[in-house]
C-alpha cells in the first residue's frame, strides 16, 4: 500500500475507497504469515488493539495491548498455525475502521516449548 494511503489514518474520517484498499492489504499481510510484514507495513508504532481473548492468552485483567513489541509479542504467541487464512467478509468506514474477517483452513497445535513465529 502507497505510504500516502497509511498516512490518511490520521484523518478524521476515512472513505470507503481507502477503507477497503486497506482492507486488502491487511489481509494479504496476515495470509503472507510474516508478522514483520504485519507490523511494520501497516500499523503505526504506538497502536493500540483489544481482543477478550488477551485477558485469557495473557493473563491479565486488561483486553488491550500497546504498541508494537507487545502486539508481536501477543501475536508470535498466538498463531498456532501458518496454515490459517483469512477471507475479508466485510470493511465498516468513518472511525475506526472495521475488518469483518473469516478464518479459513486447519488449526495445528504446536508443540510445548516451541514457537511457530520465523
Amino acid at each position: 500500500m502507497p505510504r500516502a494511503a497509511i498516512d490518511q489514518r490520521r484523518d478524521p474520517l476515512i472513505e470507503q475507497t481507502w477503507a477497503n484498499e486497506f482492507a486488502k492489504e491487511w489481509i494479504d499481510a496476515w495470509n503472507s504469515h510474516d508478522l514483520d510484514r504485519i507490523l511494520f507495513s501497516i500499523y503505526v508504532d504506538d497502536f493500540e488493539m483489544s481482543s477478550p481473548l488477551i485477558i485469557e492468552r495473557r493473563r491479565t485483567l486488561s483486553v488491550f495491548l500497546r504498541g508494537k513489541t507487545a502486539i508481536r509479542d501477543y501475536w508470535a504467541g498466538a498463531r498456532g498455525s501458518s496454515a490459517i487464512n483469512s477471507k475479508l467478509i466485510d470493511v465498516t468506514w468513518g472511525e475506526p475502521i472495521g475488518i469483518c474477517i473469516e478464518c479459513v483452513g486447519s488449526a495445528r497445535k504446536t508443540p510445548a516449548g516451541s514457537s511457530s513465529a520465523q
